[in-house]
């Protein structure tokens, strides 16, 4: 399976995470929970680049959720177990049908910095969508922890696919949800020469 991880686009999610922190005026209220989604599209994948990012009023609290053995570190299995846990509060619906997120990676922050409201919880996923050319709906939607979240959510196409068009895109109030209609054409095959 072919990975759609580019310079830009990681540096574009932490350039609108940066945007997203500096727009509320201070790092973010205490008892919130900043959740940045940036969702990509592809011509056979969607993947969801995922920041989250607890205030210092329930940073340890957040820690605490993810290190179930209480060791003071969170271990690789503790953070899969953490994001398997989140994705269960998240749809993605392509075409009428829900689409399984899948985990490429995560990365946590020790629990000082997330006491102190300066760690984050992030993390990678994808799901495979069917190839076929003309109109597609896709719907994302993020229930993790609603009461003290704040969303921002993102949408980008994949530069090396020109064969994608997003013809429009919505966000609910919360932006929490993200309605977006997009174009798909027919991959060029790739030529003969004789």
């Amino acid at each position: 399976m072919r990975r759609f991880l580019f310079p830009f686009y990681r540096s574009t999610f932490a350039g609108a995470a940066l945007l997203a922190l500096a727009g509320t005026g201070s790092a973010q209220a205490r008892n919130e929970l900043l959740q940045i989604s940036s969702v990509r599209i592809g011509r056979t994948l969607v993947e969801i680049d995922w920041s989250s990012i607890p205030g210092s009023g329930i940073g340890g609290n957040a820690f605490d959720r993810i290190d179930v053995n209480r060791d003071g570190m969170i271990t690789q299995g503790e953070g899969q177990d953490y994001v398997k846990r989140t994705l269960r509060d998240v749809t993605l619906i392509v075409d009428g049908k829900p689409r399984p997120l899948l985990m490429r990676r995560v990365s946590l922050s020790d629990r000082k910095p997330m006491a102190a409201g300066f760690g984050s919880i992030q993390f990678l996923v994808y799901a495979v969508i069917p190839e076929r050319s003309g109109r597609h709906t896709l719907v994302f939607e993020n229930r993790h922890r609603r009461a003290v979240s704040k969303f921002e959510t993102t949408v980008w196409n994949d530069p090396a696919n020109p064969g994608l068009r997003i013809v429009n895109q919505r966000l609910d109030a919360a932006s929490a949800r993200l309605t977006l209609t997009y174009v798909l054409v027919k991959a060029p095959s790739p030529s003969t020469s004789s």
